[in-house]
């Protein structure tokens, strides 16, 4: 699926990807979903590559957020790598669904 060298995401991030791609294909078509899911693939190898980019999320500071369309990716960085968590839709409550 996503090459990520030492970065990795979660299973419930995997899951996220993969509603994202239903959702988008029932509801938009083949050729819709697959470019938008594509953006998300690209969107998450940039933020392997620039771990920072997303803004401080939470009171510990320990969590980055990064917008994308309609959805978010939340994630930690460890050493120079990151661990998605999940990439929830801006309509979900995050707090809720973060560990």
């Amino acid at each position: 699926m996503l090459k990520m060298a030492d970065d990795r995401l979660s299973r419930k991030a995997e899951g996220d990807l993969t509603e994202i791609a239903i959702y988008g294909f029932e509801n938009f078509g083949f050729v819709k979903s697959r470019a938008y899911r594509d953006n998300q693939l690209v969107l998450l190898q940039m933020l392997t590559e620039h771990p920072r980019a997303g803004a401080i999320f939470g009171s510990k500071g320990d969590r980055r957020r990064f917008v994308h369309q309609a959805h978010a990716v939340y994630d930690r960085i460890s050493g120079n790598s990151i661990f998605v968590q999940r990439i929830l839709h801006h309509s979900q409550d995050a707090l809720r669904h973060l560990p």
